[in-house]
C-alpha cells in the first residue's frame, strides 16, 4: 500500500461522504486532482479499496469523464477492480464477504454489481491503443489513438490526425 500512497502523495485527496454508496474515486473537474469518496461506515479497507483506484489512474491504469469526473472511462477493465477487492480484503478480509485472495475472481466481481458486467477482462492503460480499447469493448472504430499530453497538462488519447478521443482523462 505504501507504493501506492507515496505515488498519489502530489494530489490533493479528498474525504468525503458518499452520495447512494459506500465509496467511489472520482475526477475533480475543478480542482483536477482524484477525490476518494467514502462513507464513515466503509472503514479503512474501503479506503485501501478506493485508494487503489487513485493510484491506477496515477499510473495510467484508468480514466475518468472529464466533463462529469464521476463515469469511468474506456480503460476501467476488470483487472482494476480486481486489484482494488483483493487490497480491501487484506486489510479486512471480512470486508469483502469471500474467505480467501484467491476467491476474489472476474466471475465473484461481475456478480457484485451489474456495472461491472460489462468490463473487459484484458487490462487496460494509457498506452493500449484504441484497436485494443475497441477489441476489449466490442467497440467498432479502427483507428489507433495514443496517449499525448494538451496544452493544460492532460493526457488525452488522440490518433495520429491529432483528432481528440473521447471526453476521458488519464493522468
Amino acid at each position: 500500500m505504501a507504493k501506492g500512497l507515496d505515488c498519489i502523495n502530489g494530489t490533493s485527496e479528498t474525504l468525503a461522504p458518499a452520495s447512494g454508496a459506500d465509496g467511489f474515486t472520482s475526477y475533480n473537474t475543478q480542482t483536477k486532482a482524484i477525490d476518494i469518496n467514502i462513507s464513515q461506515s466503509y472503514g479503512i479497507a474501503g479506503f485501501a479499496h478506493e485508494a487503489t483506484h487513485a493510484y491506477q489512474f496515477e499510473k495510467g491504469e484508468t480514466d475518468f469523464n472529464r466533463t462529469t469526473g464521476v463515469d469511468r472511462g474506456f480503460l476501467h477493465d476488470m483487472t482494476d477492480e480486481i486489484s482494488a477487492y483483493r487490497r480491501q480484503f487484506v486489510i479486512n478480509s471480512k470486508s469483502t464477504g469471500v474467505s480467501s485472495l484467491s476467491n476474489i475472481t472476474d466471475s465473484y466481481i461481475r456478480g457484485l454489481n451489474t456495472a461491472y458486467k460489462t468490463l473487459p477482462s484484458m487490462s487496460l492503460n494509457q498506452n493500449s491503443t484504441l484497436h485494443t480499447i475497441n477489441v476489449a469493448h466490442r467497440l467498432t472504430s479502427g483507428i489507433i489513438y495514443i496517449p499525448n499530453l494538451g496544452n493544460d497538462g492532460i493526457k488525452r488519447y488522440i490518433d495520429v490526425k491529432s483528432t481528440t478521443f473521447s471526453n476521458y482523462v488519464s493522468h
